[in-house]
C-alpha cells in the first residue's frame, strides 16, 4: 500500500518519448566531472554527466551519483518554471567512468528559451532552441 505522501504512478514522469538531446560536454569545477547532455522528453528533462573512475574494481560510491562533493543539482528556466527531481542512477557501462542521469519534471515549456543548471558553485546555461548559442558555464554568485 502506498503512503499518502508518496506520488501516484500517474504523477511521475515516464520520460518515454525523447524529443531532443542537447550535447553539452563541459568540464565542471571538479576535474573528475563532465556535464555531457540534457535530454528533453515530452514530460520530463534529464541531465547526464560522467565521473572518472580509475579503480574499476572498487564499488561505485553513492556520491558519484550526486556529483562533486555531493553537490545538489538544481534546474530552472528563463520563465521561472519549478522543476522537481525524481532521483538519479548510473553505472560504468564497462568503461573507466561512471555515467549518471538525473530526472526532473515537468518538461520545459515550449516558450522557454534556456535551462539554467546550478551545480555546486557553477551555473550552466543550456539554450533550448537550435538558433541560440552553445551551452556555457559561469560561477554562481
Amino acid at each position: 500500500m502506498r503512503s499518502s505522501s508518496e506520488p501516484e504512478d500517474h504523477d511521475r514522469p515516464r520520460a518515454a518519448e525523447l524529443l531532443r538531446t542537447i550535447a553539452i560536454n563541459l568540464q565542471l569545477g571538479d576535474p573528475l566531472y563532465r556535464l555531457i547532455a540534457v535530454d528533453l522528453y515530452n514530460d520530463a528533462v534529464t541531465v547526464r554527466w560522467t565521473r572518472e573512475w580509475a579503480d574499476t574494481t572498487a564499488p561505485i560510491e553513492e556520491d558519484y551519483l550526486l556529483g562533486p562533493a555531493g553537490a545538489r543539482l538544481d534546474i530552472t528556466d528563463d520563465l521561472g518554471t519549478e522543476y522537481e527531481t525524481h532521483g538519479s542512477g548510473g553505472g560504468t557501462l564497462g568503461v573507466a567512468s561512471v555515467h549518471v542521469t538525473r530526472l526532473f519534471s515537468p518538461a520545459p515549456p515550449a516558450r522557454a528559451r534556456k535551462l539554467v543548471l546550478t551545480y555546486a558553485d557553477e551555473i550552466v546555461t543550456v539554450p533550448l532552441h537550435h538558433d541560440d548559442a552553445l551551452p556555457s558555464t559561469d560561477a554562481a554568485p
